[in-house]
């Protein structure tokens, strides 16, 4: 930007999810739980396309402008919608599931960038006569992301793949679990057994999902009665509706059992955390399965789980941590494995635990959804956002909360508290923060502020970094303004105007213009980008024409560059520390400046005090000034303005002429 050019406020990106129906299942879910995510963490305007009905039909409409196709795609309909998103703005879409890959095709054909998920193994794709469909992804998806090596392998034999297009990533636990912890599963477990009206000791192995003979359904039976026979305790809960036309052959089954009272079909509840939180272990019977995400959501709450091997793409991760593979339908193998784990409680804890640390570190749904967006080359930004803090308790929900609600949702929120005395700590432990928020607490103070901001930037894993100090507020579009500014590639921070507020959130002044006003207010009124060379010019030289770091927005990785350099010569400055950093920064890049001011400082009513020593500040002020003189060549012009401005100091800080350079 240059010149007075008017300042335009960014649009949200629009994608398009694809989902062939609204039916309770995994991969509908998986596709509630992208609008979601991509919603609410990753700054998008979703629209869902439903190729089918179903129940989930309000969820989808809860994240996502909801559009009923009636179709698969491939014909007039799905042409037609797929140019309305076009013209609306859509840019890109993820596809989930082979059954969308005619209406992919036609998205792709209007200019949409694709990603298109496959879950299916053969024998669904087969059955579901989704050959065709299987082609048009092949033949068109950008990108084509596979569940597993096994199920890209079964889909080559309908389809030749181009190995450029293809990727291979299981999806991520989209469903974090309310009960977490010893207590959590207490509560979960007493809650469960209540619902089902069972004995407080009853021990109880669970499956979710549609109940068809994919699934095994059928096996689930067969491997109850041969547990129910050996531990009257055990209880069998299959969550989920089953299959109409083998409903009635899985109630004969479990009739004939002798063991009527120990299976229980609850049906479809969308509340599923006390079902996985209060059972003892769970069990994956299916013939064919990819990768559910029932294991993610077992593990995540240290549920063990016990599938059949070599049917679908879980295997390591069971052999890992987690659970225990029995012969590919070998249902007394399959049975001994749960009794051996429903007897050895420690063993059950440990494979839990490791279960759910593996989940926990590499199937976050938030960096699958961030790795979908990549292939799709639409990853929004990741601001970390670092919140030094000491003594400002009675700041910090606010301060949180305009971080929190910024239009560009934030990658991680890093609280730095410098051992405060007062209710900081305390204050953050009750507030129910996001998991994204990372809380370090000093046991001594650092004495330093750039100490903190260098542990920080440390602690940070954005593309970006603001340092939002705990007392200051901002404007919810402030991150949505400045962060265009990066499309430049030699920006490496970006700042906006601040309005200045008292101790109480008052407006003191509308903007630092007056500050400013030395080297001519009227270039801080329009938006401009500027070399370290031209801003000395106009008043770096002289004072920090940049007031308040919570208005500035950094490049992540030159900034840690400059702190690993020069993080000792910045903390030696307690006063303009800042300043320093800005120019070491600046020696490497340019600025960007935004005339909105979308930060609100907060000044606290010390000020000028009578006695005080201001000394320190006036020393550290000139020591900037011929450390900038030593190693830019500056104008005359300039020189006298710094050395105005110290004068100015001297008076304003009531100093005698004696105060001398540090």
């Amino acid at each position: 930007l240059t010149g007075k050019q008017s300042v335009a406020v960014v649009a949200k990106p629009r994608i398009v999810v694809v989902s062939h129906d609204a039916h309770p299942h995994g991969a509908q879910y998986l596709s509630v739980g992208f609008c979601r995510e991509l919603a609410k963490n990753h700054g998008f305007d979703v629209d869902a396309v439903l190729l089918g009905d179903g129940v989930l039909m309000a969820e989808f409409e809860q994240s996502a402008s909801v559009h009923r196709l009636g179709s698969r795609g491939g014909d007039a309909a799905g042409r037609m919608l797929a140019q309305k998103l076009k013209d609306g703005g859509v840019e890109f879409a993820i596809a989930n599931t082979t059954v969308s890959g005619l209406f992919a095709a036609d998205l792709k054909r209007v200019g949409i960038r694709v990603v298109s998920l496959v879950h299916e193994l053969p024998g669904v794709i087969e059955a579901m006569g989704l050959q065709e469909h299987a082609r048009a992804i092949a033949r068109d998806a950008d990108r084509v992301v596979f569940a597993g090596e096994a199920v890209r392998e079964g889909f080559e034999r309908f389809a030749a793949l181009d190995p450029e297009r293809v990727l291979l990533r299981t999806q991520g636990n989209y469903k974090a679990n309310r009960y977490q912890g010893d207590a959590g599963k207490a509560e979960a477990r007493a809650l469960l057994r209540q619902k089902l009206g069972l004995p407080a000791d009853a021990v109880v192995v669970l499956s979710v999902g549609y109940a068809d003979l994919r699934k095994g359904a059928d096996l689930f039976i067969d491997i109850g009665k041969r547990l129910i026979r050996e531990d009257g305790r055990v209880h069998m809960v299959w969550l989920g509706h089953p299959d109409t036309g083998l409903e009635g052959a899985l109630r004969a089954k479990i009739k004939t059992s002798g063991f009527s009272g120990h299976f229980h079909y609850p049906g479809r509840d969308p509340d599923t955390d006390a079902y996985y939180a209060g059972s003892d272990l769970y069990a994956l019977t299916s013939r064919e399965d990819p990768f559910p995400t029932v294991i993610m959501e077992s593990l995540d709450v240290r549920v063990p789980v016990v599938a059949f091997a070599g049917v679908g793409g879980f295997d390591a991760l069971l052999q890992r941590a987690g659970g225990r593979l029995a012969p590919a339908l070998d249902v007394e193998r399959f049975a001994q494995e749960c009794a051996d784990l429903l007897s050895d409680h420690a063993t059950r804890r440990r494979l839990g635990d490791e279960g759910k640390v593996v989940v926990d570190r590499d199937y976050s749904f938030s960096d699958y959804v961030r790795y979908l967006l990549q292939q799709l080359g639409a990853a929004p930004p990741r601001v970390s956002v670092v919140v030094p803090n000491y003594n400002y308790a009675h700041f910090l929900p606010e301060r949180l909360q305009s971080v929190f609600g910024q239009t560009v949702p934030v990658h991680e929120v890093i609280v730095l508290d410098d051992a405060s005395t007062d209710d900081s700590l305390a204050l953050l432990g009750r507030m129910a923060l996001p998991a994204n928020v990372h809380v370090i607490a000093n046991a001594r103070n650092s004495g330093s502020v750039g100490r903190q901001w260098q542990r920080g930037i440390e602690a940070a894993t954005g593309d970006f970094v603001w340092i939002a100090e705990a007392d200051d507020l901002a404007d919810a579009t402030f991150l949505e303004q400045l962060l265009p500014a990066f499309e430049n590639p030699e920006v490496v921070l970006a700042y906006c105007q601040s309005r200045q507020i008292g101790g109480s959130g008052e407006l003191l002044a509308a903007d630092y213009l007056d500050y400013v006003a030395d080297f001519g207010a009227e270039r801080w009124r329009a938006p401009f980008v500027a070399a370290l060379a031209e801003e000395l010019r106009h008043g770096l030289a002289v004072k920090n024409t940049i007031p308040n770091v919570s208005a500035v927005v950094f490049r992540r990785q030159p900034l840690a560059d400059v702190m690993a350099r020069h993080g000792d010569e910045i903390a030696s400055y307690r006063i303009a520390g800042d300043w320093l950093t800005y120019l070491r920064l600046l020696e490497g890049g340019s600025l960007a400046f935004h005339p909105a001011a979308l930060n609100a400082h907060r000044r606290h009513a010390a000020g000028v005090t009578i006695g005080a020593d201001h000394r320190p500040h006036l020393a550290e002020v000139q020591r900037v000034q011929q450390w900038i003189a030593d190693k830019h060549p500056l104008a005359d012009a300039t020189r006298r303005a710094a050395a105005d401005y110290g004068e100015f100091l001297k008076r304003y800080f009531g100093l005698d002429a004696e105060a001398v350079h540090d």
